[in-house]
């Protein structure tokens, strides 16, 4: 009994010792490999293809006019971008103005201030990571605006710095960029409907009016400084810029003419026809 139990013993030591050498095996050689191969699947991204959604996502927003499901798409795309390379120089602000987009089409209220938000943390990430960044800060301070219009008052006072602080950095760091020229076009409008004191419609002139020399087909440009005008009191200046806005026959930015900045023109005369 004693002779067989031994040998039991011998036994189960010899598997115990199989069963460690081919759990060593598994954990060291065979697995750790497998992981690496799936993981190099998933994580492989070339510039190149990581450029190539960048290309399709742009495609997409420029659609959103004719197919508003297109942001969402894009918006997938660009998250997928951010799981396998969150590094990347372009990626956070890329989100930041198609969550941005998301959170325009919802309207200005309780529901897509959490949306801005959301974009201006990407854009904050971005100008963080980058902050060279143009288009970091351009972000960051369109978001900022947007935000501060839907809080107004005197709450909105420190974003509303906020925002004109990184849109002039942006006009700063190249003046002829389209988002420095975009951010000249925001700066206007925020000194337009800006509260006490920080409303000055002198300055926002002559935003509008940069910003309108430098692109000519930019309709929120043109718009804009019909309301500034408007603003004024100059009704005939105005209601000129106004139907310029709605002649422009190749807005720079169709997607953004076609769903607000040709809506809010003919608002505009039909406000100013009305006498109001």
């Amino acid at each position: 009994m004693r002779y067989k139990i031994h040998r039991t013993k011998f036994y189960y030591h010899r598997v115990s010792a199989s069963g460690i050498i081919l759990t060593f095996l598994l954990f060291f050689c065979v697995i750790p490999n497998f992981c690496f191969a799936e993981t190099e699947t998933v994580s492989q991204l070339s510039e190149q293809e990581i450029r190539s959604i960048y290309d399709k996502c742009w495609q997409l927003l420029t659609r959103i006019h004719i197919d508003k499901h297109g942001l969402d798409k894009a918006i997938e795309l660009y998250e997928k971008v951010l799981a396998v390379a969150p590094h990347h120089r372009d990626i956070h602000w890329k989100l930041s103005e198609s969550t941005f987009k998301k959170a325009e089409a919802m309207g200005n209220d309780a529901k897509s201030l959490v949306v801005y938000k959301k974009a201006l943390n990407y854009a904050k990430i971005a100008r963080k990571a980058y902050p060279d960044s143009i288009e970091a800060h351009f972000w960051v301070g369109c978001c900022s605006a947007r935000i501060a219009e839907i809080i107004y008052g005197i709450r909105a006072l420190p974003i509303i710095n906020e925002a004109k602080t990184e849109l002039k950095l942006t006009i700063e760091l190249n003046p002829d960029h389209r988002f420095a020229i975009l951010a000249a076009a925001i700066l206007a409008q925020t000194y337009t409907d800006a509260p006490w004191p920080l409303r000055n419609l002198k300055k926002a002139e002559q935003y509008a009016k940069e910003a309108v020399r430098k692109d000519r087909n930019l309709a929120y440009a043109s718009v804009t400084l019909a309301r500034v005008f408007k603003k004024q009191k100059k009704k005939t200046r105005a209601r000129e810029e106004a139907v310029r806005c709605l002649t422009i026959l190749e807005p720079t930015y169709i997607w953004d003419a076609e769903l607000y900045n040709r809506p809010d023109a003919r608002r505009l005369l039909s406000e100013i026809d009305n006498h109001q």
